[in-house]
This record gives C-alpha cells, structure tokens and sequence, in this order.
C-alpha cells in the first residue's frame, strides 16, 4: 500500500501502508505519547522506496537517486542523521540509438545532436521550457502524456525520443499515463539546475534506500515524547494482499 491514511480513536491511531509517508506519521504520531498501530499489506516496510534482494544483494526497487533540489528528502536524511553518508556526482546524459550513444550533457552536445533538425530541436526546448514553467499540474491529469508532448513537440520528436523514453519507463502504461508525469520528471530535473552549483548531480545514501528504511526502523524503536508517557514504537501489522482477499 502506498497510501498514507489515519484515522484518530480518542488517543489510539491507525495508520494505513508502510512507505515511507507512512513510517513518518506513524512515528511523529508515536513521539507524542500516543499509541500508534502500523497496516502494510506487503511482506516488507518502504512502499515505492522498498528494495529487493536476492542472496546478499540489495538494490533499490525504483527510486535509486536524490537531487540537490528535493529539500524534503534532504531534510529528512538530516534529520535521520544520514546527510554525512550521501555521496554526490556529476551527472551526463546521453541517448542511445542505431548502436551509438550520443551525447546530450550540455547546451553544445544539444546542437550537434544528429537525430533531430534545427526546429524539431527547437521545439523540444520548448517542451522542456513549458513543463519548467508550470505551476498548476492538475490540469494536466486531464491529458495523456502522449498527446501533450505531440502537441508541443511534434510527431516526429514523440516518436524519435518522447516514445523510447515513455516505453523504456512505463512500459505499455504509457498509453494511459497523463502528462502530469512528464511534467513532474521535467520539472524535478530541471529544478536540479537551479540550485547553488547550477549543475546537475545526482545523489544517494550509502547502500541505498535500504539504509534509509534501516534508520527508519532503528528511531521508530525509540519513540516517545519527553513530556508524555510513550506507548512505545508503532505497532506493525500485516495486511493480507490483494490475492489473499481474494479481490
């Protein structure tokens, strides 16, 4: 479950799923004094941020990186006291087609790209501009992600870069994602730009989210506030899935 919902019982809370919005209200409900019982429906803590493993690997099971620009999740790594093991680099793209990688790290590499002519490139700066600038996204629930890149930077770009991009990503959900997500995957990178060093990097926790979940765990045992009785850590609880239920 990746939802985060809590209902309030006089002095008892339940919080349902176990990702990482979860884990967080669950604790902060706890360090109140109040008693706190967690719901997850799969077999481990962490949701989207979950990982996977397999003998002794472990990998993260979508999100793999942090940008300079999510504060939210810096100040959360400060907070869970992580900030000193997240290492931090420079970041190059590239677009891989007809069995060569081209290049596409900076403004000159844009110029000479050779799978696009100078008003189709033209138009996907613009794309990338227009996503930058909005600010309202849930206008665009109402469109696929299909049509809004057609419409802005034509078909032929959809289908030489947009296409790849979206398939290699969603897979066949593309067809009925709305154009919210390439908003906020344009908007993110390009906030990354913004900040101080005005530069791309990339960045992650040492052993990946799995450490994050880790420390979680390790302040949620402690739970409690200085001036009311703790009940404790929050509880966890199981949820049969969805096959389980029989739905």
């Amino acid at each position: 479950m990746t939802g985060a919902v809590a209902a309030r019982i006089g002095r008892r809370w339940a919080v349902l799923g176990g990702g990482v919005l979860g884990m967080r209200l669950a604790g902060k409900l706890a360090e109140t004094g109040d008693h706190v019982e967690l719901f997850e429906s799969a077999p481990a803590l962490g949701g989207l941020a979950g990982v996977w493993t397999i003998g002794d690997f472990t990998w993260d099971k979508h999100y793999h990186v942090m940008l300079r620009s999510d504060r939210h999740l810096l100040a959360l790594l400060d907070e869970l006291d992580l900030k000193q093991e997240t290492r931090w680099s420079r970041t190059r793209a590239g677009f891989y087609s007809g069995g060569r990688l081209h290049s596409l790290s900076d403004a000159l590499d844009f110029l000479r790209f050779p799978l696009l002519g100078p008003f189709q490139k033209l138009r996907l700066a613009a794309t990338i501009l227009r996503a930058a600038q909005i600010r309202d996204w849930r206008t665009l629930e109402r469109t696929t992600v299909s049509s809004w890149l057609i419409r802005w930077s034509g078909r032929a770009t959809y289908e030489r870069i947009w296409l790849p991009l979206l398939r290699a990503k969603l897979g066949e959900g593309y067809r009925t994602a709305s154009a919210a997500f390439i908003w906020a995957t344009i908007a993110r990178l390009y906030g990354a730009r913004r900040t101080e060093k005005k530069r791309e990097e990339f960045g992650f926790v040492t052993g990946g989210y799995s450490r994050i979940l880790e420390r979680f765990q390790e302040g949620q045992q402690n739970c409690g506030s200085k001036n009311q009785p703790s009940h404790g850590p929050p509880i966890l609880h199981e949820l049969p899935s969805t096959t389980e239920r029989g739905d």
